[in-house]
């Protein structure tokens, strides 16, 4: 099902420079990834909405389990499509003009781009919010989700994956972190599977075989100054390495505050 709401309100000043889902890269499973690749895209059409409009979000919480819906991944498309990942990355829009600088139309709402939803691409904030976010006060706590927000251009900056995450342990390894996603199950329909981009919590240095088979190309790796995935997906303040925070974490209502500020 479509949502003639999100078709028309995406027909605006930046859709030029957005891609269509279709010339995106898109891994399944590795959704940390599918994003860099996407903020790598709308940079070399216009730097300028990427850094001006393009926030990074990181959705996961202490558990790492949580739950989104209208998700491609769940085989349960007829009751809404809900997966429990245990992290998930968006790309978010803020509300502005379309980043060309030439006095072009503001654009009213912001939007999210989400390479993994079955909902349009991109779709308006608010749809996003009431059909896949849901009412995070009507989830059992443990299944309350947090969001980590990073400029789109910090996260081109410093992002860095080894991918060992998404690698089995060898038997008898103990995990490293939390107590994570699991299995490589998907996580579609309520297990605590793990996005891939979800992946199993951090066992770095693990030998084993991937859990989904990894993106064509090479990891991508920051020698000097980069910030590993897990920090991202921690939902501590500093990101869990007691350093320099990356990006800003916020709740639902936080998260719906801080998109919907018009960038000037």
């Amino acid at each position: 099902m479509r949502n003639n709401a999100a078709s028309s309100s995406c027909s605006s000043s930046s859709s030029a420079t957005l891609p269509r889902r279709s010339d995106c890269t898109h891994t399944p499973f590795y959704c940390e990834e599918n994003v860099y690749k996407l903020c790598e895209r709308i940079a070399s059409s216009s730097l300028l909405l990427l850094r001006r409009r393009c926030v990074v979000v990181f959705v996961s919480n202490g558990r790492r389990a949580v739950p989104l819906w209208r998700q491609r991944a769940s085989s349960n498309q007829p009751d809404g499509g809900m997966v429990l990942w245990d992290y998930h990355v968006f790309l978010a829009l803020r509300p502005g003009h379309g980043g060309q600088g030439r006095g072009e139309e503001e654009e009213e709402e912001a939007l999210v781009l989400d390479l993994d939803t079955t909902l349009d691409f991109p779709t308006p904030l608010s749809v996003y919010a009431s059909e896949a976010l849901r009412d995070d006060s009507a989830l059992p706590p443990p299944f309350r989700r947090l969001f980590r927000l990073v400029e789109a251009e910090d996260f081109l900056a410093v992002f860095s994956s080894d991918r060992s995450h998404m690698r089995r342990r060898r038997r008898g390894a103990a995990p490293e972190g939390g107590d994570g996603g699991g299995g490589g199950d998907g996580g579609d329909d309520g297990d605590d599977g793990d996005d891939g981009d979800d992946g199993d919590d951090g066992d770095d240095g693990d030998d084993g075989d991937f859990l989904h088979p990894p993106p064509p190309y090479p990891p991508i790796l920051v020698r000097e100054g980069g910030v590993d995935l897990q920090r991202f997906i921690s939902m501590e303040d500093d990101g869990g390495g007691g350093g320099t925070a990356v990006g800003k974490v916020v709740d639902q209502e936080g998260l719906l505050r801080e998109l919907t500020e018009t960038v000037t």
